[in-house]
């Protein structure tokens, strides 16, 4: 069972990846080494039109 999503890099890929893993409704920890791109990954996240934090409330299905 995948308790929590880590995603290294803040960059085009990374960001997209944690994007995909928190509208499936995983927890994601986000990481980079450029403070600067982490700050430009926020606000793609805050002017997404899925938003994540109701994403992350939403429910998985149970998968065996």
């Amino acid at each position: 069972m995948i308790k929590k999503i880590g995603v290294i890099g803040a960059g085009q890929m990374g960001n997209g990846i944690a994007h995909v893993c928190a509208v499936a409704g995983y927890p994601v920890v986000l990481n980079d080494i450029s403070e600067a791109q982490l700050a430009k990954a926020m606000t793609v996240r805050a002017t997404s039109p899925v938003r994540w934090p109701a994403a992350r409330s939403r429910k998985r299905p149970a998968t065996r």
